[in-house]
């Protein structure tokens, strides 16, 4: 499985993360796949003046925040694509 998932990340080209990029209401899997991809370059992230983002609250919500995977991929991960697609 894992060696089948490498070959899927060679076959990653730039349009693709573009498409997501775009994305304004993403999907879970999308939401899941760049939660993934935001822990695993986490330090790089905060190395290079990233921070938390978190998602809006909605009126009358309580408890704690909660993390916008999405938008921190798109904004700390995915303003470089080709640079992206080389740490994958």
């Amino acid at each position: 499985m894992l060696d089948e998932t490498l070959e899927k990340v060679k076959e990653l080209k730039k349009e693709h993360l573009n498409e997501i990029r775009g994305f304004s209401s993403p999907s879970a899997a999308v939401v899941t796949v760049c939660a993934g991809l935001v822990i695993l370059f986490w330090d790089w992230i905060m190395q290079n003046g990233g921070e938390v983002i978190y998602e809006k609250p909605q009126p009358g919500q309580t408890g704690p925040k909660q993390e916008n995977w999405f938008e921190m991929c798109r904004k700390f991960l995915m303003k470089d694509l080709m640079g992206l697609i080389k740490m994958i």
